[in-house]
């Protein structure tokens, strides 16, 4: 039940990695 919640923090760790690593290509993640 803890599987969804840990998906949904790192997916936006990741997303905010990439945002920052990438700050040129500012696409929303948002699905």
């Amino acid at each position: 039940m803890l599987a969804p919640r840990t998906c949904q923090l790192e997916d936006f760790k990741r997303a905010r990695d990439l945002e920052l690593k990438t700050p040129m290509q500012r696409m929303p993640i948002r699905q």
